[in-house]
């Protein structure tokens, strides 16, 4: 499955879970914009990504890591771990 592919049923999957319809993202996209990212035709840039996860009450972190699992066919709970792993050798300080 390709990334677009990947984001667009995670993004279906949630807005479907806090029962939202695809005119809900208005006027931040258009319906027809929501049913193509959702087909995996249109790729969401970061700001719009963004405010979609305002309107689905959800962090763009925790977005991204379950289109990652569901990209890579990986579990996102290890997917996870492995990112907590890189985040502290990439945040800390020089003098550590």
């Amino acid at each position: 499955m390709d990334y677009n592919e990947a984001f667009g049923n995670v993004f279906r999957s949630i807005r479907l879970h806090r029962g939202l319809t695809q005119e809900a993202f208005q006027p931040i996209a258009t319906d027809r914009y929501i049913r193509n990212i959702e087909k995996g035709e249109y790729s969401a840039t970061i700001a719009l990504i963004r405010d979609l996860c305002d309107v689905l009450r959800v962090s763009p972190v925790a977005l991204m890591a379950i289109v990652e699992a569901k990209h890579t066919n990986k579990d996102v709970e290890a997917l996870m771990k492995s990112a907590m792993s890189e985040l502290k050798t990439l945040i800390q300080k020089p003098d550590q």
